[in-house]
């Protein structure tokens, strides 16, 4: 297990496929637990960087790049998030695109 050190910048996922709740520090899972079934779905927000109810603790630090997806991302692709960024995975990539396309045809 890694030990967490001050000043130090991490990469912290989850992943929940139906069966396994699995927390990745660095890329590297660290936990799993057998959970399955469909998420509790509820009206509540979502709470990054705080738990603890009605006390409100919060998390000493900075936290960068949130994402949520709707769907199980693989251990390769938390991987490929922590190694590269959200930026450029979810960007759109223009060529082949209708309007870039067009633009092209119109222009010659």
């Amino acid at each position: 297990k890694i030990v967490l050190a001050d000043g130090t910048w991490y990469h912290v996922a989850a992943r929940y496929d139906g069966t396994a709740l699995r927390g990745y520090l660095n890329g590297q899972m660290e936990t799993e637990r057998q959970v399955g079934g469909d998420p509790d779905f509820n009206t509540a927000p979502v709470r990054i960087g705080r738990w603890g109810g009605a006390r409100g603790d919060y998390m000493e630090g900075l936290i960068d790049e949130v994402a949520i997806f709707n769907k199980a991302i693989d251990e390769a692709g938390i991987g490929e998030i922590m190694n590269t960024s959200l930026a450029q995975i979810l960007a759109v990539k223009p060529m082949g695109r209708l309007t870039v396309t067009w633009a092209s045809m119109k222009s010659k």
